[in-house]
């Protein structure tokens, strides 16, 4: 009876392992820009004939993989409601409504830390850095280049908001992936990243705003501005009608119902400002939901609204159910496990445990290439120690969003650090010393522990 029991796999096999699948995934991915979903799934060929060796059945390997998938149902569907969402919003208005009236009260003086803010609020509602980074965050380049504003400094407060909303919003296909990685709820999870990203947040805002005052005399040009604002109100009608569906959003989100359910029925709503207030039919509507806005107006401003439908999340579904799949099986051979083992004897507490996750929230985003897979090699790795420590999992999930999310856009070969300069057409590095949002993170996490782990202290000795 005991020769048929699975042998457990030795430390060096492990992580040999755990090695072999991050390069499978990853060189691809950084060297040719090859998609990391059929990556993912190739990696279960590594992992597979491990487990068969340690004497796993076929059966039981596979089977361990469906019941990881299980857990990714959740975020699939509600981001299947966000794509929908997202593509029927701006054929509502909602969004073009919002970086509208934004464009509309640019000044010089403050116009850092109203990009900042307008492209905090853009990527916090649609859920999308990349969106907001081809939209608002085009918008603000051009406009910053017009008063002379450093291409740098414009470009990182960018990034700094755009960025915000990936890591914080319901919206964000990204966000729901550190949810289930991490085990956590999704609304719990936002509401504790909000929480842990407010201090940051705050220091950003008043960095950009001093740093605004530079720029009190320039003299704006608004041809540009008005150009723009002109294009929107041509297309889309502008009004507080069009921003109903995101009221009705936030009020339902207030009430603390089910994230999923308040996704759709601000659909539902968005659908029927774009009927009977756009004037869209119910046909384009559906179509609108399914395959996303779609203009083709031949103006490239307006043309970058092109996004959102359920079928935009079908790639990132699949991430989900190949990487969830994975992880199963990795769990199932204790992969994971045998390679963490030593560090549950050098990480015995909650500071130390903190600073490990975001030392390997950086290592993942810079040997990963891709912010997608740096959350899953992070949340996953760190997983068994906040279970072994007791410490709550909503304080991994912020983390890991804060680190491996923010910090994505400052790696220039990470995938995001690569569309962030294809788009805004500027070097990495002379964004990335203005990207205060992104930088401050990691550092505010640890000071934060430090500051709370010395507080205990002094509690305990009273």
């Amino acid at each position: 009876m005991n020769s048929s029991k699975p042998k457990k796999i030795s430390r060096k096999c492990a992580i040999a392992v755990l090695i072999l699948i991050a390069l499978v995934v990853s060189v691809p991915c950084s060297l040719y820009g090859l998609p990391m979903e059929p990556l993912f799934f190739l990696s279960w060929l590594i992992i597979i004939p491990v487990c068969l060796k340690l004497g796993y059945k076929y059966k039981d390997i596979e089977m361990s993989a469906v019941d990881y998938c299980g857990k990714a149902m959740s975020p699939i569907f509600v981001m299947f409601a966000v794509g929908a969402m997202m593509g029927v919003w701006i054929a509502a208005g909602t969004v073009p409504t919002i970086i509208y009236y934004g464009l509309k009260v640019i000044s010089p003086k403050y116009f850092l830390v109203l990009s900042f803010l307008i492209c905090s609020a853009v990527s916090f509602i649609t859920g999308t850095s990349w969106g907001t980074v081809g939209t608002a965050g085009l918008a603000m380049s051009s406009i910053g280049l017009s008063l002379g504003i450093s291409p740098g400094l414009v470009a990182g407060a960018v990034v700094s908001g755009s960025l915000f909303g990936d890591g914080t919003s319901i919206m964000s296909a990204s966000n729901n992936l550190v949810a289930s990685v991490s085990e956590t709820e999704l609304m719990d999870h936002v509401k504790e990243t909000l929480k842990s990203i407010i201090p940051i947040y705050s220091i950003t805002l008043i960095i950009f705003l001093i740093l605004g005052f530079k720029y009190s005399s320039s003299q704006m040009d608004y041809t540009f501005t008005n150009n723009m604002m002109t294009l929107i109100s041509d297309k889309f009608k502008i009004s507080l009608v069009a921003l109903i569906p995101l009221i009705a959003l936030l009020i339902l989100l207030a009430l603390k119902k089910p994230a999923l359910v308040s996704i759709m029925i601000g659909v539902v709503i968005g659908g029927l400002i774009a009927i009977f207030y756009q004037g869209y039919s119910f046909e384009e509507i559906m179509n609108i939901s399914w395959s996303g806005y779609v203009s083709n107006s031949g103006e490239a401003f307006l043309d970058t609204l092109n996004r959102g439908g359920i079928s935009s999340m079908l790639k990132l579904m699949s991430t989900f159910i190949f990487t969830f799949g994975l992880i199963g099986m990795l769990n199932k051979a204790e992969v994971i496990e045998t390679v963490l083992e030593p560090l549950f004897k050098i990480v015995d507490n909650r500071f130390k445990l903190i600073v490990a996750t975001v030392i390997m929230g950086m290592i993942a985003n810079t040997v990963a290439g891709s912010m997608n897979v740096s959350i899953v090699m992070t949340a996953t790795a760190m997983l068994p120690l906040y279970k072994r420590l007791n410490v709550s999992l909503l304080k991994l999930s912020s983390i890991v969003s804060l680190v491996c999310i923010l910090g994505s856009a400052l790696i220039p070969w990470n995938t995001n650090g690569i569309f962030i300069t294809s788009v805004l057409e500027i070097d990495t590095f002379t964004y990335v010393p203005y990207s205060y949002l992104n930088l401050l993170a990691p550092i505010v996490i640890i000071f934060t522990a430090l500051f709370s782990s010395k507080k205990n202290k002094e509690n305990t000795n009273i």
